[in-house]
């Protein structure tokens, strides 16, 4: 139930977003850093890139007029088993080859629960869908606390999942204090690859500018792409629908000054480019593309020094890592957060074809094969 004085608006038609933009971006710098992936250019950026941005649900809330919550959703036509159509609710944003961290609501942090509990309700009511999928939700969002105390808020059944352990490095005052955290293996590698580093010809750290961020970021995704195919894996940059979003977030963000695309280079050649955002006090590691030639100067590891002294000149206080089991990201780490996913389905035919696939189906092979392995052991002994 709205409360008296709050207003509901789903908007379906993408052209209005930008209406909001203005409000959009104050109500997300209001949301401190780990807004970075709601901002009103992110979701746009993703919406005008990606084919499979349809059927928008934007849910705007307003309080005598003024927005106090935002909620970006679309539902999008998938497959599931038998080749049935099932209509997927999801956040904008997600889809397609791109899964940020950090989602779910912008809302003013003391209406937070009332903003939840109206969007909870107006998706319950919302026509169109089968199932829900918000993915990537931190821990400690209101939303994800209702769904917990009320699996039937949305549908008959609710599901929320753990999501991700996302690492990140707590700055301290400088680089040297930063590595005292560090083993004495990694230590003495950051030093000694600073050093040959420094004396090579024309070796230089810098932060890309407007002027050369087209072709730093092609930099980028060739240095990706080369690293990636000689491990035999496809990684990112794979499809021209990503590559042409990160291009428009990219220069989308150098102007809002929320872009830090880092280059280390040896006579203008880049070795290791780290694709980060400065959002907030706090800069977010995305990517990054590393060159095999240089694998003596341990170019990741050398250029992460180096964006960690770049974020602590800037007065950061944190480089969060973001999603990715990756041993390097481990190894600097001084803390986590965690996300949840939140599953949950209507009871039509195509609802529950797609929880008979995603949901019981998995389940029973979980099953059958802890029976299994409990039979083993019996007969073994």
């Amino acid at each position: 139930m709205i409360s008296a004085g709050m207003d509901l608006e789903i908007i379906t038609d993408p052209e209005r977003m930008h209406d909001l933009a203005t409000e959009w971006t104050r109500l997300a710098l209001a949301n401190g850093p780990l807004a970075i992936f709601r901002t009103f250019e992110w979701q746009r950026a993703w919406w005008e890139n990606h084919d499979c941005a349809q059927n928008l649900r934007l849910l705007v809330l307003r309080e005598a007029g003024i927005l106090i919550a935002i909620l970006p959703l679309y539902i999008a036509d998938e497959t599931s088993l038998l080749g049935k159509r099932v209509r997927v609710l999801k956040f904008v944003g997600t889809g397609a080859d791109t899964a940020p961290d950090y989602l779910g609501p912008l809302v003013k942090s003391e209406r937070a629960s009332d903003a939840a509990r109206v969007f909870l309700d107006a998706i319950r009511e919302m026509s169109g869908w089968d199932v829900v999928c918000l993915t990537d939700i931190l821990v400690t969002d209101s939303l994800l606390a209702l769904l917990r105390a009320d699996t039937t808020a949305i549908a008959r059944q609710v599901i929320v999942r753990q999501g991700s352990r996302i690492p990140v490095i707590r700055l301290t005052s400088t680089l040297d204090t930063q590595m005292r955290g560090l083993s004495r293996k990694l230590r003495y590698t950051i030093r000694a690859s600073r050093a040959r580093f420094e004396s090579a010809p024309n070796a230089r750290f810098r932060i890309s500018d407007a002027a050369h961020l087209d072709r730093d970021l092609d930099s980028l995704i060739d240095l990706h792409r080369t690293r990636m195919a000689r491990k035999g894996q496809v990684g990112a940059f794979s499809s021209p629908e990503f590559n042409r979003f990160h291009r428009d977030v990219l220069h989308t963000y150098q102007r809002r000054g929320w872009l830090r695309l880092c280059v280390l280079e040896i006579d203008r050649k880049p070795i290791a480019i780290h694709y980060n955002y400065a959002f907030g006090g706090t800069w977010f590691h995305f990517q990054s593309g590393i060159s095999e030639e240089f694998s003596k100067l341990s170019p990741g590891t050398l250029l992460t020094s180096y964006v960690i002294g770049a974020a602590l000149a800037e007065g950061a206080t944190e480089l969060d890592l973001l999603q990715g089991e990756h041993g390097y990201k481990q190894r600097w780490a001084t803390d986590h957060r965690a996300t949840a996913n939140v599953l949950a389905w209507r009871h039509t035919l195509a609802g529950t074809i797609w929880a008979l696939r995603n949901i019981y189906l998995p389940r029973l092979r979980s099953s059958v094969r802890r029976v299994m392995r409990t039979g083993a052991a019996g007969f073994a002994s």
